[in-house]
C-alpha cells in the first residue's frame, strides 16, 4: 500500500512529544556522524529539520526527501544558508528511484525510516547498490525493547513487544524492531553492523511523556538525564541505532 505522505507529514508534526523525541534522535545521529569521515553525506529523508542545518564542514551533501512539505522546508532552509547552499543538492523523491548518486558517499543517513516502509528489503537492496565499501550507513528506528513497551507488556496492556501500536498506525509505521532483529535483517542484505546502541530512555508513551512535560514534572534537565541514562540500560532506550558497512 502506497504511503500517504501529506497525511504522514501532518501526523508527524502534530504527534505528542515527537518534537522532543526528534531532538534526541538528531543528537544521536550527529554523534554517529562525528565518529566517522563525513566529507560526503547522503541523507535519506530529512523531515522538518535536515541534518545539513547543523553542519558546515563538509564537501557535498545530497538530500532525498519524498514528502512535499518537508522537501519545501529543506529547500527554504538551505536557500537562506549561504555557507552551505552551493554544497547541497536536494531532490523530491524516493531513494528507490535514484539510479546513481552525484558522488561516492562517506556516510548515508537513514533516520527514522526503515520501520515506516512496508517492504524495507527494497530500500536495503538499493542502498547496497549505491554505497561503497568504505561508506558508513546509519539506521535508527523505535525500539521494541524500550522500557515503556516492557512496562506495557508487564501491565497487560500489550501481548507482544513487537506488536504495532495505535500511535504507530497513525504514523503509517509497519514494523517494530529490536537491535537483534534489525541486525539480522541488514545482515541478510549484505551489511555488517560495526556499532549499535539504544538512546533516550522513555518510561512512558509519547502522550504520557508530553503530559508530564506540559505540567512541568519533566524539565530539560530530566530530558538530558533520560538521554544519558541509557548507559545503565543499554538495550532499553526508546530508539536504537545501527552503524553498518557493506560486507563485500
Amino acid at each position: 500500500m502506497a504511503r500517504n505522505l501529506d497525511q504522514y507529514s501532518d501526523s508527524y508534526r502534530n504527534h505528542p512529544f515527537e518534537i522532543i523525541q526528534a531532538r534526541y534522535r538528531k543528537k544521536c545521529v550527529i554523534e554517529s556522524i562525528m565518529k566517522y569521515p563525513h566529507r560526503t553525506v547522503v541523507e535519506v529523508g530529512c523531515g522538518s529539520d535536515s541534518l545539513v542545518n547543523h553542519f558546515t564542514d563538509f564537501d557535498r551533501w545530497f538530500i532525498i526527501e519524498p514528502a512535499s512539505l518537508f522537501f519545501q522546508q529543506a529547500v527554504h532552509d538551505i536557500d537562506k544558508n549561504t555557507r552551505i547552499k552551493e554544497k547541497v543538492l536536494i531532490v523530491n523523491g524516493m531513494v528507490e528511484e535514484v539510479r546513481e548518486l552525484p558522488f561516492i558517499p562517506d556516510m548515508i543517513i537513514v533516520s527514522g525510516l526503515l520501520h515506516e516502509i512496508e517492504k524495507p528489503e527494497s530500500l536495503l537492496l538499493r542502498l547496497s547498490n549505491l554505497c561503497a565499501l568504505h561508506t558508513v550507513i546509519h539506521f535508527n528506528v523505535p525500539n521494541a525493547k524500550s522500557f515503556h513497551r516492557l512496562l506495557a507488556k508487564e501491565a497487560g496492556l500489550i501481548k507482544d513487544l513487537h506488536e504495532i501500536s495505535a500511535s504507530q498506525i497513525s504514523l503509517q509505521q509497519h514494523h517494530t524492531y529490536d537491535i537483534e532483529s534489525l541486525s539480522h535483517l541488514v545482515n541478510e542484505y549484505g551489511f555488517n553492523v560495526i556499532d549499535n546502541g539504544s538512546y533516550f530512555f522513555k518510561p512512558f508513551t509519547h502522550k504520557q511523556m508530553q503530559q508530564l512535560v506540559d505540567i512541568k514534572l519533566i524539565d530539560d534537565n530530566m530530558l538530558e538525564g533520560f538521554y544519558l541514562i541509557t548507559k545503565y540500560f543499554p538495550e532499553n532506550g526508546s530508539e536504537f541505532f545501527l552503524n553498518c558497512k557493506k560486507s563485500n
